[in-house]
């Protein structure tokens, strides 16, 4: 979803644009936080849940698995933060050109191996991140992306919680999704939306990569018309199955901000978390 459509019978020109897009106004952006926690959050191995995609029961199923012992970062990776991992020597090849972008992303290339962030844009998720960019960060760091089943325990717990902070609806002081902040919002504006365990962002502000592949369940039924699904990438006939990305983002319908909701599209709207295995 990359806008709003309004239907009307309205002529083309009868209204002004302002008019049109009071219909559905920006919020106030909430007071993004001082200082961010350092320390990553653990989460002891267990066995849990994963499932349903609330979306589409018949081909994510609610299934138990198994999850290690992990710890995850607290926040999305930020502007920033990307920007000193391309400052490192050998890292060009992950930027990107649109990340120059100041109202989406805010790193410029001033030259081979040297990135500067745009005034302002630090404590933003960074996007336009593919999924080699994100492990090679990840790895950078000593860490690695989340497996579905690692994303999903952290959102979900072994309780199995409808959202991160628990069963209460969606509502945007929890979470950015569905355009009301017109953008993404600096890492940790919302600390109503995190965890009990302290992690936060995981739903809505920009969907976030995992180290797992867009298959089916097990128990779910095969995906037979594989064009009617964005889950496939390039050469479709041989079904090369994208990465799943996971949490919704501030583009992302309210349906899609559950914690079992699952997807594998983006580029503006998609950065990532890392964890670190025991």
């Amino acid at each position: 979803m990359w806008g709003k459509a309004f239907f009307s019978d309205l002529y083309a020109g009868s209204v002004r644009d302002t008019e049109l897009e009071a219909a559905c106004p920006l919020l106030n952006s909430p007071t993004p936080p001082k200082t961010r926690k350092k320390d990553m959050v653990h989460f002891p191995a267990c066995t849990f849940t994963l499932g349903p995609d609330p979306t589409d029961l018949v081909h994510s199923p609610a299934h138990t698995v198994e999850a290690p012992e992990f710890r995850m970062d607290c926040y999305e990776v930020t502007v920033r933060e990307f920007c000193d991992f391309l400052n490192e020597s050998g890292n060009d090849r992950y930027y990107a050109e649109q990340m120059s972008l100041k109202e989406l992303c805010g790193i410029v290339m001033d030259a081979p191996g040297k990135y500067h962030v745009i005034p302002g844009r630090e404590d933003y998720p960074v996007v336009f991140v593919d999924h080699d960019a994100a492990m090679a960060y990840a790895a950078s760091r000593g860490k690695t992306l989340p497996t579905e089943a690692m994303w999903e325990r952290a959102a979900r717990d072994v309780g199995g919680r409808m959202f991160p902070w628990g069963n209460e609806p969606v509502d945007p002081s929890r979470a950015n999704y569905d355009f009301h902040y017109g953008g993404a919002l600096p890492v940790g504006s919302f600390p109503g939306g995190a965890t009990p365990e302290g992690v936060y962002d995981l739903c809505g502000n920009v969907k976030e990569w995992t180290d797992s592949r867009f298959y089916r369940y097990p128990g779910g039924e095969e995906y037979t018309h594989w064009f009617n699904f964005p889950f496939f990438a390039p050469p479709y006939p041989e079904r090369h199955w994208n990465w799943v990305d996971r949490g919704g983002g501030w583009t992302s319908q309210e349906k899609h901000m559950a914690s079992g909701y699952r997807d594998s599209q983006g580029a503006q709207n998609v950065g990532f978390r890392c964890v670190r295995v025991k």
